[in-house]
């Protein structure tokens, strides 16, 4: 179902400019370093072995402090959106 969504997105976000769909954390940030994207739509739970997307927020960051990242979740866990939110707050 995931890739499913995945896949709608990109199709959808196609007619915008060109999109760049990465299968892990590791490909995220090289692809980010290399193609230098106007916009990231990062998913919180984005998981890859132990990193998860906020740890690959956190690169993006290290990377580029004004990078344009929108993340989402469809997760309930307040904590983890607080983190993120604190993530952020901390780089601006």
């Amino acid at each position: 179902m995931k890739k499913k969504l995945t896949i709608l997105a990109a199709n959808f976000l196609q007619q915008y400019g060109t999109v760049i769909v990465t299968a892990n954390a590791g490909e995220a940030v090289v692809n980010y370093m290399v193609q230098k994207p106007d916009i990231i739509f990062l998913d919180i739970h984005y998981t890859h072995y132990e990193r998860d997307g906020l740890d690959v927020l956190q690169n993006f960051l290290q990377l580029d402090n004004k990078a344009f990242i929108v993340m989402f979740s469809a997760g309930h866990d307040a904590a983890t959106l607080s983190k993120a939110l604190n993530q952020v707050r901390g780089d601006l």
